[in-house]
């Protein structure tokens, strides 16, 4: 077959007027040439003109041929382990491998190619000779294997799979199975008995509790195989025991929840270990214990809300302060300066007990005295302070308030009455304030259907090193007015909002709860930045768990900081993780993401306590140095299942062409198998323009016409 990329009238056209030009040359030649001799010429002109039209046309040249090929099989054969397990007097793995050791594979090459895989977590090739796999995989994806099997073989006929049908993490494989080329055969190993044993799963906990606060600890605790029983659950920390209860045991595998309160009396991580009584029979003790961490905090931030009157800003904000666990909340409010409820500090001392000051539609009045309390309070204890402002605070004594950490001259305050959207004035990457959503489009779609405000203070102007960071179209500025500021004092922050009122974000907005999620998300923000400490220079590791189940992925984070607390990104990071009981390592090389954090993980560690150590450097040189420590359980998510799961491998064989066999009827999988030889059909294409012998022959040619010229001595 020979494709044209170009017309080829004008390029023949020239071919033919050039080889008449050729003719004419050499129709008489001084001295006069021999017929043959002047022929051979003529052809070797022609030749060379014929390559360079080719080259013109550009041609290409087509070849198809059909091949027939044996059949190709591949075995898929599971290495997780589960595998280990014993079903009555066997265990999986001597099932199987009494499956690899028997003649049906032998058979099937004689008709076919046959090809040995294993899979846990991922596909990888293997022998067919039984007594080779480790069955370490701490994780089964039957979805991924199919997946990676589809792209290494192509024009697969079908595949085997020798499972015991777990399967715990990766896409649904019956979705996947349904788009496969070729038909799944699968063979269970294992029983469909259920297995005495007993189960902890289920377990919750929170990552970080506050010193002498009880922590709710929920889990859930299943028995199977008859069993049926009064046991004692145990809770210990470092082998002392901090909690015991007796609870019963039914057999039936229902799962039965449990709640524990536990108060952690020591500051830091933690660790604790619940557990059940290991029994004569069962099938695993791998999933009688579990273990969990608490990061104990020294006391929860205490916050003093003071509000100027009683305001229905200060109805709402007061029921979002309420429902945040982490805060131990006081109030002070005034009705006209007359005070109604609790009393403001008298001075520094008593001020300084608490973590964050909010005050709530305050008249300025309410602040005449107290200035230089609240400026130490910001500026030399490093403390933070949150003014949300309305029209309340627009009175005579404004012009009278010299209040150094305000962002504005009180005295040149108006306001301007109109309903307004919020416009972000600063982009929610570098402003967390302000973000409502991780995702980009949707923050800037929440913030663009909020319902609008009625108000806000217009300050003639903003003191320097104050931060707009959303503004509203004011009709007294052309440019916007500010509507939320922010600014730093070494340690201390201060928050000022001058719309109102924020309180109409939650009513309008509430669900069935009641309550916004938006409103809560925006004052979650910003006291989160307000009461956040600004980082100290160096490297700091963390891990997003302080406890992982065997098999998961355990992602580290590591942090470097500058003299202002600045992220760095440039250097090199490089991690070190060490498992302090084997004292095994493994390295790892962090990378920088977007939030210029160092990112990377590990995937399918032993169990163990482990110590990660971080280090910084630049140039060579060692810049910082941080330590982390973390947990890997006996508990895998292998140990989830513990029967066969018949009904995954029926249900991939039939979703995909195939069949399902138990491992003691899959003879009759030589006799069910319809193997026809494989047609492939190839196709190969030469582009003859592009290649380079065609410029290097064209030059032979016209070398050996001179040559030959030359030798009959013809100019």
């Amino acid at each position: 077959m020979v494709d044209f990329q170009e017309p080829l009238t004008l390029p023949l056209a020239i071919l033919v007027l050039l080889s008449v030009v050729c003719l004419w040359v050499y129709r008489r030649t001084n001295p006069v040439l021999p017929w043959p001799i002047k022929t051979a010429l003529v052809l070797l002109r022609i030749l060379v003109l014929l390559l360079l039209v080719a080259v013109l046309i550009r041609p290409l040249f087509g070849l198809s041929y059909v091949s027939k090929l044996s059949p190709e099989i591949a075995v898929l054969v599971d290495n997780s382990a589960s595998m280990k397990l014993e079903d009555a007097t066997k265990s999986r793995a001597e099932v199987l491998d009494l499956l690899l050791a028997s003649g049906i594979w032998k058979e099937l090459q004689k008709k076919a190619q046959v090809s040995f895989f294993s899979f846990s977590d991922s596909l990888r090739k293997t022998s067919s000779e039984p007594g080779q796999l480790d069955f370490a995989g701490k994780s089964t994806s039957l979805s991924t294997a199919l997946l990676q099997l589809q792209k290494k073989s192509p024009e697969l006929s079908l595949a085997i799979i020798l499972s015991d049908g777990g399967h715990n993490s990766g896409p649904d494989p019956g979705s996947v199975a349904g788009q496969l080329d070729f038909p799944l055969y699968t063979i269970g190993v294992g029983s469909d008995q259920i297995p005495l044993d007993l189960a902890i799963s289920d377990l919750e906990y929170p990552p970080e509790v506050y010193l002498g606060t009880p922590a709710v600890i929920k889990l859930s605790v299943s028995g199977s195989g008859g069993l049926d029983q009064k046991l004692k659950l145990a809770i210990t920390e470092d082998g002392k025991t901090v909690e015991e209860r007796e609870i019963a045991i039914s057999g039936s595998g229902r799962k039965q929840s449990v709640r524990v309160e536990l108060t952690p009396q020591a500051e830091g991580v933690n660790r604790y270990q619940v557990s059940l009584p290991k029994l004569e029979g069962e099938i695993t003790h791998q999933n009688n214990q579990r273990k969990f961490s608490l990061r104990v905090e020294k006391e929860r931030l205490k916050v003093l809300g003071v509000a100027g009157n009683l305001t229905w800003e200060y109805h709402f904000l007061k029921r979002f302060l309420d429902s945040q666990e982490n805060l131990d909340k006081s109030y002070v409010v005034f009705d006209n300066l007359r005070p109604l409820e609790g009393r403001f500090p008298k001075n520094l001392s008593e001020l300084g007990a608490y973590d964050l000051l909010v005050f709530v539609n305050p008249g300025s009045e309410l602040f005449l005295g107290k200035e230089k309390l609240l400026e130490e309070f910001v500026l030399s204890q490093g403390r933070p302070i949150l003014f949300i402002l309305d029209d309340n605070f627009i009175s005579l004594a404004r012009s009278r308030l010299k209040l150094k950490i305000l962002p504005f001259e009180p005295a040149d305050l108006s306001v301007d009455y109109s309903q307004f959207n919020i416009f972000l004035a600063e982009p929610t990457e570098t402003s967390p304030i302000l973000r409502l959503s991780p995702d980009r489009e949707e923050n800037q779609k929440l913030w663009q259907d909020l319902p609008p405000l009625l108000g806000c203070l217009v300050p003639q102007d903003v003191k320097q090193g104050a931060r707009v960071l959303a503004t509203y179209p004011s009709t007294q500025a052309t440019d916007g007015s500010p509507a939320l500021l922010v600014q730093e004092f070494g340690r201390g922050k201060v928050m000022t909002t001058l719309a109102f009122p924020w309180w109409r974000w939650d009513f309008l907005l509430a669900g069935l709860e009641g309550k916004s999620p938006v409103y809560s998300k925006f004052w979650s923000n910003s006291l989160r930045w307000l009461t956040a400490q600004k980082k100290d220079k160096g490297l700091e590791l963390v891990t997003d768990q302080l406890v992982y189940q065997a098999g998961e992925k355990v992602n580290f984070k590591a942090t470097y900081r500058d003299e202002l607390g600045d992220k760095l990104v440039g250097g090199e990071m490089r991690l070190q993780v060490r498992n302090i009981t084997t004292a095994s390592k493994s390295d790892l090389v962090l990378n920088p993401d977007q939030e210029k954090d160092y990112i990377g993980h590990l995937s399918y560690l032993e169990p163990g306590d482990y110590l990660a150590e971080a280090f910084y450097s630049s140039s060579g040189k060692i810049l910082g140095r941080a330590r982390n420590e973390f947990q890997v359980e006996e508990y895998s998510l292998e140990d989830q299942s513990l029967t066969l799961n018949r009904q995954l491998l029926t249900q991939l064989a039939e979703l995909s062409g195939g069949r399902f066999y138990t491992s003691t009827d899959c003879q009759k999988l030589i006799e069910d198998l319809v193997l026809k030889e494989r047609v492939v059909e190839r196709h190969k294409s030469w582009e003859v323009w592009n290649q380079p012998g065609i410029l290097i022959l064209a030059v032979m040619l016209l070398s050996l016409e001179w040559y030959w010229r030359r030798r009959q001595q013809l100019p």
